[in-house]
């Protein structure tokens, strides 16, 4: 398995070989195949081979499948039709699909996304909310990013930050300052990040 997964992986790697590694019995080597073909192909010979690789099952390849539709696709390829379907299957306990598809779609279609991030706002579980959180950075939804930024959750607020940081930069220092006092090392590691070169350098400080 781990040598037909290095073959794909390599940079001499044929178009046969990966279409062939899409195919393989083990996992791995279907995951690096999609990736390759993903990089290499995707933007010359569509997205198809990407939407039949979804299925119905939460993986580690269905899951890859869906972040590649945020790349450019052919309409015949129905991506953002595949995206809009996995987003509208609401928030259950199975949240990966629909939050990668998410923020998938964000990128894809942000007209088509948009009216979806509200359902994901106040998901339950805070993994939907952490990647509503990247979805509303794609869309520069920037009253969403500052209801984020005081979620209950750190790995939300930290999403939140990462994605104001570059949407409004210092406008939103105040957040990133009060980030600073949190117990979560990732979420006080991002709101120091988000303060390098504010102008407010007292109140940083």
């Amino acid at each position: 398995t781990q040598v037909r997964r290095l073959a794909v992986m390599s940079v001499a790697a044929s178009r046969a070989t990966i279409e062939q590694g899409m195919k393989d019995p083990a996992w791995l080597v279907r995951y690096e195949a999609l990736l390759r073909f993903g990089r290499r192909s995707q933007s010359e010979e569509g997205c198809e081979p990407i939407v039949s690789r979804i299925g119905a099952d939460t993986d580690h390849l269905s899951l890859l499948a869906i972040d590649l539709l945020a790349n450019p696709c052919r309409p015949e390829d129905h991506a953002v039709e595949t995206l809009l379907d996995l987003t509208a299957a609401g928030i259950t306990a199975e949240w990966h699909r629909p939050a990668h598809a998410m923020v998938a779609l964000a990128q894809a279609a942000p007209e088509r996304a948009r009216p979806m991030l509200p359902r994901f706002l106040n998901a339950r579980q805070w993994q939907s909310r952490m990647y509503a959180a990247r979805a509303a950075g794609q869309l520069g939804e920037i009253d969403a990013l500052r209801k984020l930024a005081e979620d209950a959750n750190d790995n939300v607020r930290e999403a939140a930050i990462a994605a104001l940081s570059k949407v409004v930069k210092h406008d939103a220092d105040p957040i990133y300052i009060k980030a600073l006092g949190a117990s979560d090392f990732q979420l006080v590691k991002t709101g120091a990040g988000a303060l390098a070169g504010t102008p407010d350098r007292a109140s940083a400080v």
